[in-house]
Parts: structure tokens; sequence; C-alpha cells
């Protein structure tokens, strides 16, 4: 065999060596029950969120005194648990708001019992200087963390982009706010 020849080999077993080990090393997301992560939530789990006491949801220039999220998860275990949105809904906003598309939850098991939160598909409008304005997750806008524990809490602080409206909308939002988890009562994440 001609040294080219084999160093060509070489490289292209070396490449699949690569891939599969790569592949290998993703970790997987699981939704637990308990601290010691025996017992894992069914597919079909929803979780209900509601704005921390005392706090309010920003989705700047407004500010919502309520908040609530509702969302079915779609799998046990994965590269993340993905959970439908079935509910989005605001009151107590100083700006009129309200969603134009539910689209879906995904968490992503970082560290401890946490995870990272990410929004696809969603879409939200806001009245901003009388001026309907429309910003959205897109194919993926992390919202930020879940601390998982016996009262997990999902810190969101993010900005969302302009999906839709006039030149007076700016081009994005922030979003900002702190929603602990009623039920289940507790969610722990792992791999």
């Amino acid at each position: 065999m001609k040294p080219l020849k084999k160093l060509a080999l070489a490289a292209i077993a070396a490449l699949s060596l690569t891939a599969l080990v790569g592949a290998g090393s993703a970790q997987a997301t699981t939704l637990f029950t308990d601290p010691a992560k025996t017992i894992d939530y069914p597919a079909g789990t929803t979780l209900h969120l509601t704005l921390v006491s005392g706090t309010s949801l920003a989705l700047t220039p407004g500010t919502c005194t309520d908040a609530t999220i509702s969302a079915t998860t779609t799998n046990t275990t994965g590269a993340a648990i993905t959970a439908t949105l079935n509910v989005f809904a605001r009151g107590g906003c100083s700006e009129t708001t309200h969603t134009v598309a539910n689209g879906s939850l995904e968490f992503k098991y970082t560290s401890g019992s946490n995870a990272e939160a990410v929004s696809k598909g969603t879409s939200t409008t806001v009245q901003i200087f009388g001026v309907s304005c429309t910003y959205g997750t897109g194919e993926g806008t992390k919202l930020g963390t879940v601390t998982g524990g016996a009262a997990p809490v999902l810190s969101v602080n993010t900005t969302l982009a302009k999906v839709a409206g006039g030149f007076l909308c700016p081009a994005t939002t922030g979003f900002h706010g702190q929603f602990v988890i009623t039920s289940p009562h507790a969610v722990y994440f792992g791999p």
C-alpha cells in the first residue's frame, strides 16, 4: 500500500474514532422526583410555575405583577427534557401584553440538581408607545437557569428579539423574572 493511501486511511480512522468518542460524551438530562435522583418523572408531567411572591416580571418597558406558566413534558430523559408550553399568562401588567405563540421549553442538565432553560418558538406582543411590538425566542433562546430542589426556581434573565412591529418597536426587549415551580412540589435535574 502506498504511504499516501496509508496516511489517508489512518486519518479517516482517527476522525471516525473522534466522532464516536464525541458522540458518547453528550450528557443526558433526566427530571427526578427526589434528591437521590432515583425516581424520574414520566413523560406527560405538567410543570406549573408562578412568579416568586413579591416579585414582578419585566418585559421592558413594562412589568407584570402576576404571571403563570404551564408546560407538559414530552420525554423522560434525553439530551434535554422538552416540554410543550400550554400557558404563558400575565396579569397586572403596566403595558398590554398577550402571548401569540406558546412554543416549547427545554431543560438541559448543568450540574448538581440544576438545568439551563431554553425557550423555542414562543412569541409575545406588548404595546409600546401605543404600537404592537412582538418579541420571540425563535429557534432557541436561553431564558436562564432552574435551581432544582424542594422549591425549584426558574430565574429568567434574557433578551428577546423583535419578530414583528414598526420602527417604534425596539429591536430587542429585556425579559426578567423569577418563577417558582409549584407543581410538582420538587424537581431535581440530573444526568
